[in-house]
């Protein structure tokens, strides 16, 4: 006899995992109206927002996306519902750094290529610039490769609705979300800058007048010059002079740090610490964006210099409660004692090497901090050395002199000579092997 009790019937369904919910949802999709199928699609992306990570990703399958395929070839499902639930499938498997080519191998990929050319083609009659765009965030969140034809279609579209300059809270949101999938472009794919130089330039200038964009996406604008400056090096006056790029983060950072509590001494309520959590990322994607910058960078410009005094600033104050920001900032003034464009007296005047003096004797060091406290030296001192020719020049000699006394004044000479001696050699040849309790390595005075 069938048991029709409706506690019995919701208790099981309470059972029902997220993953066989979504499937029913997908399979009930085939059997309903237009407007039933935007509902239960609704219902199947807020069921991915509570899948766990291992639920979700057993999601991207080829059986997946072939069945969404068969689903529009036999007219029971519109490419504009399917695209509405993959750019919610491809937000999330983008943020949570998940990868496959799942996609990539399944018919549903090739026939989202075939429309995304369709609806390129000028002559089409009845051209979807809607779906165009919708298209090019699926195929950039989903997708693992992409063919130059392709590429050059995604990056011109995304970057006409960045341009968009009308005042609403929806263009602001797709404005942020074409910033978004270029940055992935811009990540994954060999773009030549032709493509975006430009455009992204004036998204950049646009912000610096009107402020349209959240500070995230403003982040993420820059980060797809900066991840370019690698390979072409003729940006860097444009990101300098032009769009001041020392400037800018100088005033984001400074903005961003007013929404921690470095001492942790407040109560907070949850909207702050939302807002702290958003403060805090934001700001470790401004790190790691200026790690790029600093890699490359050759323009000695005074903004700069403000900039790591600035850092050094921010360094201190994430010192005892903000571990990562501080491990991150250290990383950066790692790499300075290699930049030729940072002078010695601009590693002096803006505080770093005071700085890495004074954590390199901290009694309870991290070993990661002390790793890049004492690489910085090493690496400075080397860097000095090699420039012989600075003998005959009284000024560089003085600077150089400079460091020397303040090993000295805070009695670490000692140490410096006996790892100049015993660790060049390792250091040099086996960096990246050495163990990562540099603390075996040394003895504080």
């Amino acid at each position: 006899m069938e048991d029709n009790n409706p506690q019995q019937w919701e208790s099981e369904a309470f059972e029902i995992s997220s993953n066989e919910k979504f499937f029913m949802l997908l399979d009930e999709l085939e059997h309903c109206v237009e407007i039933e199928q935007k509902r239960k699609i609704e219902e199947m992306n807020k069921t991915m927002e509570v899948m766990n990570l291992f639920e979700f990703k057993a999601l991207f399958t080829e059986e997946l996306f072939n069945k969404l395929d068969e689903m529009i070839e036999e007219e029971k499902l519109s490419i504009e519902n399917v695209t509405w639930l993959l750019k919610r499938m491809g937000l999330r498997k983008v943020i949570n750094q998940i990868y496959g080519n799942s996609f990539d191998d399944s018919e549903l990929s090739k026939r989202i290529e075939d429309i995304i050319f369709y609806e390129e083609d000028e002559e089409s009659e009845d051209k979807n610039e809607k779906l165009l765009v919708d298209l090019c965030h699926c195929f950039t969140f989903l997708a693992q490769h992409f063919s130059p034809e392709l590429l050059s279609i995604c990056m011109s579209c995304l970057l006409k609705v960045a341009l968009n300059k009308e005042e609403s809270e929806e263009v602001r949101k797709e404005v942020e979300l074409a910033l978004f999938s270029l940055n992935i472009l811009s990540k994954r794919c060999n773009v030549p800058h032709e493509l975006y130089l430009d455009e992204i330039a004036e998204v950049l200038r646009y912000h610096q007048r009107h402020h349209n964009l959240t500070r995230a996406m403003y982040q993420s604008a820059w980060q797809i010059l900066i991840v370019r400056l690698y390979e072409e090096k003729s940006l860097e006056r444009i990101i300098t002079d032009q769009l001041h790029f020392g400037r800018e983060i100088t005033r984001e950072l400074d903005a961003l740090a007013g929404f921690i509590d470095w001492k942790k001494k407040e109560e907070m309520d949850e909207k702050r610490r939302a807002e702290e959590k958003e403060a805090r990322s934001t700001i470790l994607k401004w790190i790691s964006t200026l790690r790029d910058y600093v890699l490359t960078f050759q323009l000695r410009k005074e903004e700069n210099i403000e900039l790591f005094r600035f850092l050094v600033r921010l360094c201190i104050a994430a010192r005892e409660n903000e571990g990562e920001i501080f491990l991150n900032c250290f990383k950066i003034f790692r790499i300075l004692a290699h930049i030729k464009a940072f002078k010695f007296n601009d590693l002096l005047e803006s505080g770093i090497v005071d700085l890495m003096l004074e954590e390199v004797q901290h009694p309870s060091l991290d070993d990661k901090i002390e790793w890049n406290c004492l690489i910085f030296i090493l690496d400075l001192c080397r860097r000095y050395q090699r420039n012989k020719h600075w003998r005959f020049d009284f000024t560089k000699w003085k600077m150089r002199r400079r460091i020397y006394d303040r090993l000295e004044e805070e009695g670490l000479e000692d140490i410096i000579i006996s790892l100049d001696k015993t660790l060049n050699l390792i250091i040099r040849k086996f960096r990246f092997l050495l163990s990562p309790d540099i603390t075996e390595y040394s003895v504080h005075t």
